[in-house]
This record gives C-alpha cells, structure tokens and sequence, in this order.
C-alpha cells in the first residue's frame, strides 16, 4: 500500500528507526484529501525491513509485527519484547488457560497464569528458560497461580501491564571538565580524558549527566553519550547551546532505576521519564564536587 500511505517506523522522539530495530508505526494517508492522516500513530510495534519487495517494485518492506505499543516488556540493556513473543510463550507449554504479564521494573515481570487441566508446576522452570533466553540470564521471572485474571474497563485482557516508573540514578561522584568548543553556542565537545572517565566511574557508551558550573543565573543540564573508542562527550540540542569554550561543567556517570536518590530527588523528567534536567534548590545555585 505503499502507494496510498506513507509508512514509517519511528522511535519515541518519532525518528526513522534503522532496519531490525524495533518502533512504532506511523502513517500518513496519501489520498484522503478531506481529513487527511498524517503521521498517525496506529500503536502497533514493528521491526523495519532492510530489504525491498520482490515485485519488481522496489517498496520497502516490514520484516514482522512486535504487538502493540501497551503490550511491550523492556529489559535493562533496552531490549523491547513485544506481545508475540509472550503469546508464543503461553502456547510453548500445555495447561495455560489465560495469563498476563506485568512488569514493575527493568530487571523483572510477574507471569500471572490460569492453570488448565494439564498444567503442572514443572512448567514454570521451562518458561522462565525461555524467558531468560530472551529477556537475558539475570532477568527475574515471578509466577503467580491464580483463579482469574482481570479484565480492564473495556472488558479487555492485557496482555502485559507496564507500570515501570524509572528514575535517575546516579553511579558516580561529580567531577569537573571544561568545554573544549570552537566557539560559543556552537559546542563541538566536551573532551575528557581517559583518566578522568575511569576516577568518575564513567565507562564508554554509558550515559553521562553535564551541569554548567560557570552560568551564574542558571544551571543547565543534558544528556550526552561517550563515542566510541575516546574520551570525548559529544553535545547537541538547544541546551548545550549557551555552554561556551572554557565554561566549567561538572560531570557524572547516571543509569535508570525505579528506585530515585534522596538526593536527586528535584529531576525533572517527561512523559516518557526520560531525563529533562536537573533543578537546583535556589535558581543558579552552583553545583560544587
């Protein structure tokens, strides 16, 4: 249907995903002139293709459909397992008459099951096998045996319930570095050496939180990643942009976690809980190791 709608799969910040990644489904309709669809999220998750189709046509392809966006487990390494899996995984034993997932947090679900005559409690070291294949061996898997699973308000089943609620945790002390930028508001990097990535606690890929010591009147924040094989921190978007070549930052390595620091108790995240920034006290309050 190429033809008739433009078809994407996008990420959360709704950007192309690369072939075998896993996003959401969002079309444009290309002929419904009087109340058109564009970009419409349709809340199914798919992985996009890299290959075309073999009509002759050249039309991108999707390699297969995850489930829906609600009816998705994340793992800590941020693995998304869709709702197929989870179905296939109830059909891969006898005596599963209904079950449900939920998941409270990254390392871990609940498998709420209705047993069927056949079902024997040998099955759940099977399926938590099974599980950990997929989710990874440190995943933790809890069975509950129950009579009934309840519906929702429209009288529906869902199949996975995600009340994850993450928030920031921070892995190490704060230490100082300086913007190494050509010029101001137009910051290339943040240059730390190795030395300092491993007294910080900072290793390569991991997320780093940036907080500008010099701006007297505000404090700034953004999350950046280490690239690959150096010391450097690249930085992007709009609030990188008022940190200027020799402004003095503090940085720290962060994960996310569902239990929050005291501490940081004050970070503003989005709907989404992912980090926005982090707010001082008192505005421009300065930020000390």
């Amino acid at each position: 249907f190429s033809d008739l709608y433009f078809v994407e799969v996008v990420d959360e910040d709704g950007e192309p995903v690369a072939p075998g990644e896993t996003g959401e489904l969002v079309i444009t309709d290309l002929t419904n002139f009087y109340m058109p669809f564009v970009r419409y999220r349709t809340g199914d998750l798919a992985v996009q293709s890299d290959r075309l189709c073999e009509c002759g046509r050249g039309l991108p392809l999707i390699e297969k459909i995850e489930g829906r966006r609600l009816d998705v487990v994340r793992t800590p390494s941020g693995q998304v397992v869709g709702g197929f899996f989870w179905t296939w995984l109830s059909r891969a034993v006898p005596g599963i008459a209904r079950f449900q997932i939920e998941q409270q947090r990254l390392d871990g679900i609940i498998f709420r099951l209705v047993p069927g005559p056949e079902w024997k409690d040998d099955y759940k070291g099977v399926l938590e096998e099974k599980i950990k294949d997929n989710c990874g061996k440190d995943f933790n898997v809890a069975f509950i045996i129950t009579d009934d699973i309840l519906l929702t308000a429209s009288g529906k089943v869902r199949i996975v319930m995600s009340n994850i609620n993450e928030r920031m945790l921070i892995k190490s002390k704060i230490h100082k570095a300086f913007i190494t930028g050509e010029s101001s508001g137009e910051v290339d990097c943040i240059r730390i050496d190795e030395e300092l990535m491993s007294l910080a606690g900072i290793s390569r890929f991991e997320k780093v939180l940036v907080v500008d010591m010099t701006n007297g009147e505000r404090v700034e924040t953004f999350a950046v990643e280490a690239e690959r094989n150096s010391g450097i921190i690249e930085t992007c978007g709009d609030a990188a942009r008022h940190i200027g070549k020799g402004d003095e930052v503090s940085i720290m390595a962060f994960a996310w976690s569902r239990n929050s620091s005291e501490e940081f108790k004050n970070i503003l995240v989005d709907r989404s809980n992912r980090f926005v920034r982090y707010l001082t006290d008192q505005p421009g309050k300065r930020i000390e190791e």
